[in-house]
């Protein structure tokens, strides 16, 4: 849980600090770096953590979440339906997580969890972040 709020404090002013050093599109780079890094590290910790094998069970055992395993179980709907939406909306640690929790292979963890920070962070630091710069830029630099 620390991973997470580690996350949850540095990642969007990273964002717009690498955005505004590097440029948009250098910092989008760096931040898929950054991100591709923490969620191969949240990977290793987590992978085979028998906390893990409880919350499913307990998925399992929900209407919701029976209905989201079973989703997951078909390979085909796994990666139209639930690939990208988990790596558009979910953050490097919840995406690792999600992705575990749905039972994905483990070439599939590292397909769509570590790899698909690149997209994460095109759409979130390239569009949102580095547009956010854009316009905080001038009130910034007429302030000084």
């Amino acid at each position: 849980m620390a991973l997470w709020r580690v996350e949850a404090w540095v990642g969007a002013p990273l964002a717009l600090v690498l955005v505004a050093t590097l440029g948009r599109w250098g910092g989008v780079f760096a931040m898929a770096g950054i991100t591709a890094a923490h969620a191969l590290f949240s990977l290793l910790l987590l992978d085979g953590d028998n906390a893990l094998h409880a919350i499913r069970e307990w998925l399992g055992n929900k209407r919701w979440g029976s209905k989201v395993l079973a989703l997951a179980a078909h390979s085909g709907r796994r990666w139209l339906i639930l690939s990208p939406l988990v790596v558009l909306l979910l953050s490097p640690f919840w995406r690792i997580l999600a992705l575990l929790l749905l039972g994905f292979r483990r070439w599939e963890l590292y397909l769509v969890g570590v790899g698909g920070s690149v997209p994460h962070a095109l759409i979130w630091t390239g569009l949102v972040a580095g547009s956010i710069w854009d316009y905080l830029r001038p009130a910034i630099q007429g302030a000084f």
